[in-house]
């Protein structure tokens, strides 16, 4: 009978399967475990990016690129860090991460499976933004890196909530006005709704002062 072939157990593989409560949190081995569920949590970002967010939490907070890899240089910065871990850089996963929240927070009506409502369609016109590819927020960051790379640069930042702020401030996203609202408002409403409009407005017209009253003149 074949002797069966001895499991070979590396270092790492026995630092990983401790757990990591038992390790300094700080020092390299802590540092190293928090990696590699970085690594993990990294494959499936669109549904854990919260957790992405505290593991890149839990290492700057300990500054981790100054500890690791344990048995030569260290890696000297978050971005050298990020690079050879998870093969982004800083930049890339900050958009990356404000992109997957935009989509959390703000739905996408294709993720729906429906056809968008009129007033719906509405508001996409009013706002200037139009559903392409799979979402809004990816469209928007792909307009944002060809028209307005500044921009793009201050997301890589971390400098805007959501990519719809970055829209705006890009001149991309418009955002509706008072003007805006009336314009719709008098749209949707009926006939009905407009003749006491125009009433209302022409009884404030009638009981406003002349020009020339309210500035005292003759």
């Amino acid at each position: 009978m074949a002797k069966a072939k001895p499991i070979n157990i590396t270092d790492r593989d026995r630092l990983l399967s401790s757990p990591r409560a038992l390790k300094v949190e700080g020092g390299p081995e802590w540092c190293i475990q928090v990696l590699e569920g970085l690594r993990w949590a990294y494959t499936r970002l669109d549904s854990d990016w919260a957790y992405v967010e505290k593991l890149r939490g839990d290492l700057a907070a300990h500054r981790a690129w100054e500890k690791v890899p344990p048995d030569g240089p260290a890696y000297g910065s978050e971005d050298a860090m990020l690079r050879e871990v998870i093969g982004v850089s800083a930049a890339t996963l900050n958009v990356q991460v404000v992109s997957v929240k935009e989509r959390a927070e703000r739905p996408a009506l294709l993720r729906e499976n429906r056809r968008p409502t009129n007033e719906e369609r509405d508001d996409n016109r009013a706002n200037n933004t139009v559903i392409r590819g799979s979402t809004n927020a990816d469209y928007l960051t792909a307009r944002i890196a060809r028209d307005r790379p500044d921009i793009l640069e201050r997301m890589k930042a971390g400098e805007f909530p959501s990519v719809r702020q970055a829209g705006i401030a890009a001149g991309i996203v418009r955002v509706p006005t008072g003007l805006d609202a009336l314009r719709r408002a008098w749209g949707k409403a009926t006939d009905e709704e407009r003749a006491t409009f125009w009433r209302a407005i022409a009884a404030q017209l009638a009981a406003s002062p002349a020009e020339g009253e309210a500035s005292g003149q003759a």
